[in-house]
């Protein structure tokens, strides 16, 4: 008796992942800084700042000496 051929299982090819582009540049540090510690940094209210907190208020001793 003849022996059967085995059949050879394709491989599945990988999609690749489409990058997505960038709409506006990124800023540098630098400009980062001067935007948050400006008055006005940005007139859109719809954004949010970064790392623009409250300050606290400055501690003082509650018994001078």
């Amino acid at each position: 008796m003849k022996k059967k051929k085995k059949k050879k299982k394709k491989k599945k090819k990988k999609k690749k992942k489409k990058k997505k582009k960038k709409n506006h540049r990124s800023r540098s540090g630098q400009e980062r800084s001067h935007r948050i510690n400006s008055p006005n940094p940005m007139p859109n209210p719809n954004v949010i700042l970064i790392n623009r907190t409250p300050h606290p208020p400055p501690r003082v001793p509650k018994y001078p000496t």
